[in-house]
């Protein structure tokens, strides 16, 4: 789902979000679904931003759950 949700979105990259000492921002919890695999089961998500390949800039506002970060990170698809 993390190629399909790359391609929908029109995105070459996604990266968690990082603070200005450029650490990743922590996780919160939410119950509203993964932007990439849509799953509704409440948990951590990580706020997440891209690069669309098509106006090539930096597109932002995506909540994202742990499992796609890994898979994503890994480039494990599934």
């Amino acid at each position: 789902m993390i190629d399909g949700f790359l391609k929908r979105e029109g995105l070459e990259t996604l990266d968690m979000i990082q603070d200005e000492e450029g650490n990743t921002k922590s996780s919160y919890f939410s119950w509203s679904s993964c932007d990439s695999c849509n799953s509704n089961v409440g948990g951590d998500r990580y706020d997440c931003h891209g690069y669309h390949t098509e106006s090539k800039q930096v597109v932002g506002g995506y909540s994202i759950c742990p499992d796609c970060i890994w898979k994503f990170e890994y480039g494990s698809s599934y």
